[in-house]
C-alpha cells in the first residue's frame, strides 16, 4: 500500500505495480533540477511573463514602426522607474499586515516641495532632497502613530493623510506647474548607462536591496512573520509596532524619492500627478504577489508585474487608444492574474455534494 504521507511529486505508483520515483522519473527525462526549474517558468508562477510575451508578439504584428523602436522602449523603461519606487513603497509596510495609501501622495507633495525650494530658494536639488526625505519621515511617523498606537485601521488612517497630503500639496503649488531650471538636475534622470536611464538602474538597485532585506535578512522574516499573523508574532517575540513603525517611515521616504525621481524625469511638478500612480502601485504589489513566490509578496514580482503591464499600455497608448486604458488595463490585468494564480485552489471553493 503507498504511503498516505509520501508526496505525490515524489512517489507514485506504476501501472506494473513498481514504486516511481521522482529520480527515476526524471532519469527517463530531465533531472529533478530541471523539473524545479520548469514548474517555476509555469504560468501559474510567472503569469505576468506570459502576458508580457503575449502582448509584445501582438503589438509587434500590429504597430511594428512604433512599437520596436529601441526608443520607445527606452522612454517606457524610465517611466515605470517611478512606479517601481512607488510599488516597492506600498510593499514594504503590506509586508508587515499595513497598507500605506498615503504614499502616492507624499510622492506628489515632495515633488512640489522639492521644486518650490530650488526655484524660489535657491535650494540645490540634494539640499532639497534632504529636506522632503525629512518631510517624509514625519509623515511616516504621523501614520505610524495613528495605526501602531492609536489602533486605527491602515487604510482609514493613510486615506485620510493623504487626503490632507494632497490638499497640502495643491495649496503649496497653488494648482500650477512648477518648473524645474536646474538642468544639472535633470541631466541626471535623461543620462544614460548601457542603453538605460540613471533613474531606471536606481529602481533596479532599490528592487534588489528590498529583495534582499525582506529575504535574505531576519528583519524581512520578522516582516512575514509578522504579516502572517500580528498575535503569533507577539508570541514568539517580535516587537510589532517597532516594525510597523519602521515599515510606514520608509515608505514614506520610498514616497519622497519617487518625487525627487520624477522631478528629475519631467523638469517640473504638476499638481494631482499622485492619482496616477496610487493604482499603478497597489496593483503592482498584489500582482507581483502572484508572480515567483506562489501568493507571497516579493519585491522582483513586483518589478515584473510592472514591467509585463508597461508593455500592454504602452502599446496601447501607441495605437491611439484613450487615457482611460491606463486603468482599465491595470485592473483587469490584475483580476486576471489572480484568477489564474488561485485556479488550482479552485475545489476548496466547489460545493462538495455532500449534506
Amino acid at each position: 500500500m503507498t504511503n498516505p504521507e509520501a508526496p505525490d511529486s515524489e512517489v507514485g505508483v506504476s501501472e506494473a505495480g513498481d514504486v516511481d520515483t521522482g529520480q527515476t522519473r526524471g532519469s527517463l527525462f530531465l533531472s529533478d533540477g530541471w523539473w524545479r526549474h520548469l514548474r517555476q517558468m509555469s504560468p501559474l508562477n510567472v503569469s505576468a511573463l506570459y502576458l508580457a510575451a503575449a502582448l509584445f508578439a501582438y503589438f509587434a504584428i500590429r504597430i511594428p514602426d512604433t512599437f520596436l523602436r529601441q526608443s520607445t522602449w527606452t522612454t517606457m523603461a524610465s517611466q515605470q522607474s517611478v512606479t517601481i519606487i512607488v510599488a516597492l513603497g506600498v510593499l514594504i509596510p503590506v509586508l508587515a499586515g499595513v497598507f500605506d495609501i498615503s504614499v502616492a501622495f507624499t510622492l506628489g507633495l515632495s515633488s512640489t516641495i522639492l521644486a518650490k525650494l530650488m526655484a524660489e530658494h535657491g535650494f540645490t536639488w540634494w539640499e532639497g532632497a534632504l529636506v522632503v526625505i525629512g518631510i517624509s519621515i514625519a509623515v511616516g511617523l504621523v501614520n505610524a502613530l495613528l495605526i501602531a498606537y492609536f489602533r486605527l485601521s491602515s487604510l482609514i488612517a493613510t486615506l485620510g493623510s493623504g487626503s490632507i497630503i494632497g490638499a497640502i500639496d495643491l495649496r503649496i503649488s497653488g494648482g500650477r506647474t512648477l518648473g524645474i531650471r536646474d538642468v544639472s538636475f535633470t541631466d541626471l534622470a535623461s543620462n544614460k548607462l548601457f542603453g538605460l536611464t540613471w533613474p531606471v538602474w536606481f529602481a533596479l538597485v532599490l528592487t534588489a536591496l528590498v529583495w534582499f532585506v525582506t529575504e535574505r535578512m531576519p528583519v524581512g522574516r520578522r516582516m512575514y512573520a509578522i504579516g502572517g499573523s500580528v498575535r503569533s508574532a507577539r508570541l514568539i517575540g517580535i516587537p510589532v509596532s517597532q516594525y510597523v513603525v519602521g515599515s510606514l517611515v520608509i515608505s514614506s521616504i520610498f514616497g519622497a524619492v519617487a518625487g525627487v525621481v520624477i522631478s528629475a524625469r519631467i523638469g517640473a511638478a504638476s499638481p494631482g500627478i499622485s492619482a496616477s500612480f496610487l493604482l499603478s502601485g497597489f496593483a503592482a504589489v498584489f500582482l507581483g504577489a502572484t508572480q515567483l513566490k506562489g501568493g507571497k509578496f516579493n519585491a522582483w514580482g513586483t518589478t515584473l508585474a510592472i514591467f509585463a503591464l508597461a508593455v500592454g499600455t504602452k502599446g496601447f497608448e501607441l495605437q491611439g487608444v484613450k487615457i482611460w486604458i491606463h486603468d482599465f488595463f491595470y485592473g483587469t490585468a490584475l483580476v486576471v492574474a489572480m484568477a489564474i494564480s488561485n485556479w488550482p485552489k479552485r475545489s476548496m471553493l466547489e460545493p462538495t455534494g455532500s449534506g
